[in-house]
């Protein structure tokens, strides 16, 4: 079974166990232990499905993308004002048997890991060579995924610790 199978099944079933072992502790009277503890774990599958879907998909196109495109450069930077800033989409030129493609990037970037008209290790997918993979690329929303999977493991284990962390808050001056 692969790791990420393991995990899928496994993390979930765990944070439901840990749910019901809150409950039970605020229903048999544990000082400090209320209800919204048990939210913690359930919350968390959000964090960690999500997290789990973007290495998921990485991994798809990893598998795809097979062939390396000897030419590939960045093109140019797509740019646009959002809420928090300016985020930057790459957009690559490469050359796939005979045909030349441009190709934006599936996501967007502040700061951005390529510049334009660097020379980038592209692979593209032999039945549908619109469909690319760039592992420069993927380090960054790889990383992503770790910290929301992280999120999504940590945060049960803060709920857990919940009745012996809130007196010790209270207690700060």
């Amino acid at each position: 079974m692969k790791r990420w199978r393991f995990w899928v099944i496994f993390w979930p079933l765990c944070c439901l166990t840990l749910t019901g072992v809150m409950l039970y502790q605020w229903s048999a009277g544990m000082a400090y232990r209320d209800p919204v503890h048990a939210v913690f774990p359930i919350f968390s599958l959000l964090f960690f499905f999500i997290g789990m879907g973007m290495k998921k998909n990485s991994a798809k196109h990893r598998e795809v993308a097979t062939l390396l495109a000897p030419d590939a450069t960045v093109a140019y930077l797509n740019t646009r004002r959002g809420n928090h800033g300016t985020v930057k989409t790459p957009v690559y030129r490469y050359t796939a048997g005979e045909i030349s493609y441009t190709v934006s990037s599936r996501s967007s970037y502040s700061p951005c890991p390529v510049h334009t008209g660097e020379a980038v290790e592209l692979y593209y997918s032999p039945q549908d060579p619109r469909t690319i993979y760039v592992p420069k690329e993927e380090r960054t929303r790889l990383r992503w995924a770790r910290l929301l999977c992280g999120i999504g493991v940590a945060f049960p284990f803060f709920a857990l610790a919940a009745p012996w962390l809130t007196p010790w808050v209270e207690s700060l001056p």
